[in-house]
């Protein structure tokens, strides 16, 4: 070929990396067989089966545990410094839910008040299609009529998104949201007076208020929730006891849950027993 009046070389596949890569490819299929085709011996499948029974171990114990926690929050002792690390987290996740409910039940009081002085604009105010209420100072109310989502998967689980519903989307002047979208009861209809959106917004005020005194609770708590430990937590400490490693940060604080650890590390061990009998017996 020429280029420019200059002899210029045509390029040539590289087959050596060509090579590399077929054999790379081929090397990968060769190891996922021998993976696949280990399994099928008799050893093999037992040291499978009961490896996933020790696992399913572990999830079964996690959830007597936290069964027991949740009955009676006592049954176990925790690490100081971990009790206090999890009790500022959930006082802190408190306190951020109190704030940022105080700043929408501030955006309603002053939507609500500003309804009350009448001048709102209806448009589309038709009780078969959606309707937007737009207050003097720029607050929005949408009452949105949704349609079903027709997907297989909704339908299967007879959600409400099989079937229309109606919603409620609240927005301020700066065009941000102020809460998160209400559903209504779909047999009523959209309002078309301003008293009728004002009752609507009391209820949520209601509602969002008693939302803030639970969370500023939560905030200034003495005690924290024994709900602050979750089945995770318990999944953690199944397995530190399953496998005998024992790191001190949960520990059993009852007789039960003694038994129960004693019950868990006897029947880990057997199994960890079969297991390594069956890699002797297999090699």
């Amino acid at each position: 070929m020429y280029a420019d009046g200059v002899l210029a070389e045509t390029p040539r596949p590289n087959y050596c990396d060509m090579d590399h890569r077929l054999l790379g490819y081929l090397g990968f299929r060769l190891t996922m067989a021998k993976a696949i085709g280990w399994i099928p011996r008799e050893h093999n499948y037992w040291l499978v089966v009961v490896f996933c029974a020790y696992l399913v171990l572990l999830l079964f114990f996690a959830a007597i545990y936290y069964g027991i926690h949740y009955k009676s929050p006592n049954s176990f002792a925790f690490n100081n410094d971990i009790s206090r690390m999890q009790d500022a987290t959930y006082r802190a996740s408190g306190a951020q839910r109190a704030e940022r409910l105080g700043v929408s039940v501030s955006k309603l009081e002053s939507m609500d008040l500003d309804c009350g002085r009448g001048d709102c604009q209806f448009i589309k105010a038709d009780r078969s299609t959606n309707v937007k209420i737009r207050s003097q100072q720029g607050y929005e109310a949408d009452f949105l009529l949704r349609q079903p989502i027709s997907s297989a998967a909704a339908k299967m689980k007879g959600s409400m998104m099989s079937r229309p519903w109606k919603e409620l989307c609240l927005r301020g002047p700066d065009g941000e949201p102020i809460a998160e979208p209400r559903i209504l009861p779909f047999r009523e209809p959209f309002p078309t007076k301003v008293s009728e959106l004002r009752k609507i917004l009391g209820d949520i005020l209601e509602e969002l208020r008693r939302q803030v005194e639970t969370n500023l609770d939560q905030a200034t708590s003495p005690l924290p929730s024994p709900r602050i430990w979750s089945y995770w937590d318990f999944l953690y400490f199944s397995t530190i006891t399953q496998s005998t490693v024992g790191y001190g940060d949960i520990l059993p604080n009852s007789t039960v849950v003694r038994m129960v650890v004693a019950l868990q590390v006897l029947v880990g061990c057997a199994l960890v027993i079969v297991i390594l009998n069956l890699v002797i017996s297999g090699s």
